[in-house]
This record gives structure tokens, C-alpha cells and sequence, in this order.
């Protein structure tokens, strides 16, 4: 082979060198990064984040709880329903009050005394008893379902 004749074998070897060399610069596998900081990994925080991203805004939560009401008197005793329905309940001294809770059993009985941590309001209370959606007469152990977006308690009656 006389020196200084390339093979055409030669030439294609060289040129696919040069040609995976000029494509890893390319690709930022050189010494130095490339100078896009959206190419550059942030170790810091675990992962990439690309610097102009912005998260959706997460959609309201709803959920759906169950009330559960008893006509009960002032020390949270079960009494019998008849004391709260709202055509016997004459003013707000009346000495009856729905008590709920979406922890209260449903099936508690006449004369157990309810567990603490639960609301109540006056079984006179007409506005309130129109806000839970309750009719005039309820049983022990109504339900009402109820969908929280904002703390509103309006919902459907159950039984």
C-alpha cells in the first residue's frame, strides 16, 4: 500500500468517526454543558423541573358526609322524637335540640346520652332546620347527606 493513498474503506471509517463526534457536542456529552439551563438537571431537588413550568390549579375538592340527628335535651339525652317536631316546638326557649354529628351510630335508643363532640341547635330553630333540608318531623337516627365545598351543609334527607 503506497503512503499517502487513502482506500475509500478509510474514508468511510473517518467519517463515521468525525460524524458520532460532531453528534455527542451536539448532544452536550462534550466537557461542557450545554448553555440551555432547561438541559441541565437540577440535582437539588431530586429531579428536573423545567424552570417555565407552572402546575394546574388543583380542582375543589368534594366530598360527601353523613349527618346523623337526634332530638335530644339540653345534657345530650336521647328523647323521644315527638319533643322535636317543629309544629310542638314553640320558641327558642323550647327545651328540646337536634344534636348531629357525622360520628353518631344510627341506631342509639331513647335515654343514651350522645358522644361529645357533636353540634346542636334548637328544635324551634326553624331557619336552621330549613338549612339541613330537615322536614318538621325527623325519627332518631336521620341522616343527611351532605356535599362540603365550602362548609355549606344544605343536602338530602335520608332516613
Amino acid at each position: 500500500m503506497a503512503a499517502g493513498r487513502l482506500r475509500s474503506r478509510d474514508v468511510a471509517l473517518g467519517a463515521a468517526f468525525l460524524g458520532l463526534a460532531a453528534s455527542s457536542l451536539a448532544c452536550g456529552f462534550g466537557p461542557e454543558p450545554p448553555d440551555e439551563p432547561y438541559y441541565q438537571p437540577n440535582y437539588g431537588s431530586g429531579g428536573y423541573t423545567d424552570p417555565g413550568y407552572v402546575a394546574p390549579p388543583a380542582d375543589p375538592v368534594v366530598t360527601e358526609e353523613t349527618y346523623v340527628f337526634y332530638c335530644v335535651d339540653e345534657t345530650e339525652l336521647i328523647v323521644d322524637p315527638d319533643n322535636c317536631d317543629a309544629d310542638l316546638a314553640l320558641d327558642e326557649n323550647w327545651p328540646y335540640f337536634l344534636a348531629f354529628a357525622t360520628f353518631y351510630g344510627r341506631n342509639l335508643r331513647v335515654g343514651t346520652r350522645l358522644p361529645k363532640g357533636g353540634d346542636m341547635f334548637s328544635a324551634a330553630d326553624t331557619e336552621s332546620r330549613l338549612g339541613w333540608g330537615l322536614p318538621s318531623r325527623i325519627t332518631n337516627g336521620s341522616t343527611v347527606r351532605s356535599g362540603i365545598v365550602g362548609g355549606t351543609h344544605t343536602g338530602t334527607v335520608g332516613s
